[in-house]
């Protein structure tokens, strides 16, 4: 089984040559220095309003020659979800074997789509801001499509997310 042996590289340096530094060094302060910054909002970490969430893993992207890339499975569990949280809408991965441990954490970039790709490997949905790829991991696609329609609204308007009442 060793050709199943991904090497997981991390999200920022590969996707690196897409956009310019200052787009996301927003996404490296969330994924960086947000530690500390949870442990003492702690309680507004309590309001937090899961939108929609759905089981999905993520692809790794290598950049190669010619602006192509290599794209991998992450092969972990995991899921998708959008959280309402003070007061912005942010889309995390989490990873449902290690104690449902959020690995990535930004806020969702207002105009962004979820778009689902031809490929030979699985039911592949690429974000388009910051460019993030998932596979579907639910045994059925029956429900994609109500999925990839609910991210897109949410994604065209935030504020949909919050929760009513």
């Amino acid at each position: 089984h060793h050709h199943h042996s991904f090497r997981s590289c991390s999200l920022i340096p590969s996707l690196a040559p897409l956009y310019p530094l200052n787009m996301y060094s927003d996404l490296l302060d969330v994924l960086g220095g947000g530690n500390a910054a949870v442990s003492a909002s702690s309680s507004s970490e309590n309001n937090r309003y899961i939108a929609t969430s759905f089981k999905a893993g993520k692809m790794n992207l290598e950049p190669r020659e010619g602006g192509k890339f290599w794209v991998t499975p992450d092969t972990r569990r995991g899921t998708v979800q959008l959280v309402w949280t003070s007061n912005s809408l942010k889309w995390e991965w989490k990873c449902r074997r290690n104690n449902d441990q959020v690995v990535d954490s930004f806020d969702v970039t207002p105009g962004a789509t979820f778009e689902r790709v031809e490929s030979p490997t699985g039911r592949v949905y690429v974000l388009s801001q910051p460019r993030c790829m998932y596979w579907m991991q639910d045994a059925s696609d029956e429900k994609d499509d109500d999925i990839c329609v609910q991210v897109n609204q949410y994604l065209a308007n935030p504020d949909e997310a919050k929760p009513q009442g």
